[in-house]
């Protein structure tokens, strides 16, 4: 009810209420209100009603609101696990098909000579890339190793390299990954020459694999200890997800080497990173909502 005392008529006092409950009238119009619901017994009772809907409704759409934000992180973390999978993908695939193919020695098709300032000419019928050593020394003289990769054979003599010192004592050696070199100019050496593979990433793939046991008995027996735990798990798909990507590595494209071992370590260095952050993202995603989702 109102009386002599009320400032504003019932009716205003009713349409203001939702604006000074939001706190958006002006201190005047604040003074006003709060003046009718001292004296008018019937707003009061309106305001306080209100006040406890608002308050259900809030209690109402809190969890609403929860649920959304799990949604969106569900979804977040998602999308970049896919990504962190499909980066992986992407760098093994670069490896696996940008592999280098060397060019097997074929006399007649790979021809060097030397000039009369003793530097060689290297001819091949057709387009390749090189790779020459600097040359390793001996008791007479000094070896040089060629070997031709990625190449496009044609009916097209080319001049691929000039290399050499000069010196009288030099032998020129067709080197073909795991196979025994073919001299292709000197007199050669007693000695039979091989190209090995590198055996850097082999030493890699063993420490890697040892770290990744040594994390597992360290998990066994701290498995008590919370804190230890959660840690460990987290750390031990590191050693083990480069572990598994040395192995794909040496499985997908065999053995490497000379110049080979920087583009594998550096292949591996990437794959095996995006591969770490990938199962992070998946083993969390999994483990937090499927689990959400079954209680």
């Amino acid at each position: 009810m109102n009386n002599s005392k009320t400032t504003i008529p019932c009716a205003l006092a009713k349409d203001l209420m939702p604006l000074y409950q939001e706190n958006l009238l002006s201190d005047q119009s604040n003074e006003l209100i709060e003046a009718h619901l001292k004296t008018c017994a019937d707003c009061q009772k309106n305001f306080h009603n209100a006040q406890v809907d608002n308050i259900e409704k809030e209690h109402e759409t809190l969890p609403l609101l929860k649920v959304s934000r799990k949604l969106k992180l569900k979804r977040r973390i998602l999308a970049t696990a896919i990504a962190m999978t499909v980066c992986f993908a992407a760098v093994m695939a670069f490896y696996a098909m940008t592999k280098i193919q060397y060019v097997p020695y074929e006399e007649g098709k790979i021809k060097v000579y030397k000039g009369e300032d003793g530097v060689f000419q290297l001819d091949y019928y057709g387009s390749a890339s090189v790779s020459i050593s600097s040359g390793t020394r001996y008791d007479k003289g000094r070896n040089y190793y060629v070997t031709l990769y990625d190449a496009k054979p044609s009916e097209l003599l080319n001049t691929l390299s000039t290399f050499g010192s000069g010196d009288k004592n030099e032998n020129v050696y067709y080197a073909y990954p795991g196979k025994e070199a073919v001299l292709m100019h000197g007199q050669g050496t007693e000695e039979n020459i091989i190209l090995l593979p590198r055996i850097t990433t082999n030493y890699y793939m063993i420490i890697m694999l040892v770290v990744s046991v040594f994390l597992f008995f360290l998990l066994f027996f701290l498995r008590r200890n919370k804190k230890f735990k959660r840690w460990l798990t987290a750390l031990i798909p590191l050693p083990l997800c480069y572990f598994l990507v040395s192995l794909l590595v040496r499985v997908l494209t065999g053995p490497s080497f000379g110049w080979e071992i920087q583009r594998e370590c550096i292949t591996i260095l990437l794959a095996g990173g995006f591969a770490y952050i990938a199962s992070l993202l998946w083993l969390w995603y999994f483990d937090r909502f499927n689990l959400q989702a079954r209680s």
